[in-house]
């Protein structure tokens, strides 16, 4: 057991977050505070983040973002590393499929149904791309097999967290401390406002560090939370944060719509 932990230690990614820009406050003025660009390249020699965030633990405290399914339909469907050449395999029953996908240290999880549509069961694989100290991010796979053949389609943390910066919008009250998350949907825009209850002004709305997509039966879930950067620091905390999530939709040639964000 403590070389598994040791080992599993040893493989944690830290994924440097990229700050946006610096967000000018007046005293008397509400503040638009975009979403931060944001990047999915792992760096091994990045210092260690070191926050407050408490809003990935069900990512890595065994909860239902955890959870894959136990079914009958699916008790022999799972991912492991082959030993030999370190390449992932998709085991369904007797069959045995290599996929070139990041594994991470919690995760990947896996369904099989079909997603698109198309009348053949694809698989739904959510990436464990990086986790850390404040950092948990997934991306989503699809893999088509048949005919000898096999096709893998990823869209990977930084592409949800644009999709993210397209829509979703965030202002801040200096006065009062509120934060309003508004997200520009299809039908109609909803807003979610938060009371910050630190003294400290904010200085930044912050986005990527954490991405989560959760595979719940045959539906996918994008989820994203607000992460807060104060004057007096650095990293983001997700103390209060708000969870931003939207379902995600597959078409017959493996594109995918990120539907209406729910905001709570």
């Amino acid at each position: 057991m403590k070389k598994k932990l040791l080992m599993a230690a040893g493989i944690i990614f830290i994924l440097t977050g990229c700050k946006g820009a610096d967000v000018n406050i007046d005293a008397d003025t509400d503040v638009s505070v975009k979403v931060t660009d944001t990047s999915a390249t792992e760096n091994a020699d990045a210092p260690e983040v070191v926050s407050e965030n408490e809003a990935d633990a069900d990512m890595t405290e065994g909860t239902d973002m955890d959870e894959s399914d136990t079914s009958e339909d699916h008790k022999d469907l799972y991912i492991d590393i082959d030993e030999n050449s370190s390449e992932a395999v998709i085991h369904d029953g007797d069959k045995e499929i290599p996929v070139d996908i990041a594994t991470g240290v919690y995760g990947p999880y896996i369904e099989k149904y079909d997603v698109d549509g198309d009348g053949e069961d694809e698989y739904v694989i959510a990436e464990c791309e990086a986790t850390g100290t404040g950092v948990s991010i997934y991306g989503l796979c699809i893999v088509e097999s048949g005919n000898g053949s096999t096709e893998l389609t990823r869209y990977d943390g930084e592409f949800f967290t644009d999709i993210i910066k397209d829509r979703i919008e965030t202002a801040y009250d200096k006065d009062t401390h509120e934060v309003t998350v508004t997200a520009k949907n299809e039908k109609e825009d909803v807003n979610f406002t938060v009371t910050l209850e630190r003294d400290s002004n904010l200085s930044e709305v912050y986005f990527g560090d954490i991405v989560r997509i959760k595979l719940t039966g045959d539906e996918i879930w994008l989820s994203v939370p607000t992460g807060y950067i104060y004057e007096d620091g650095v990293m983001p905390e997700y103390e209060q944060a708000v969870d931003i999530k939207a379902p995600v939709f597959v078409d017959t040639d493996s594109g995918i719509t990120v539907g209406d964000f729910v905001l709570e």
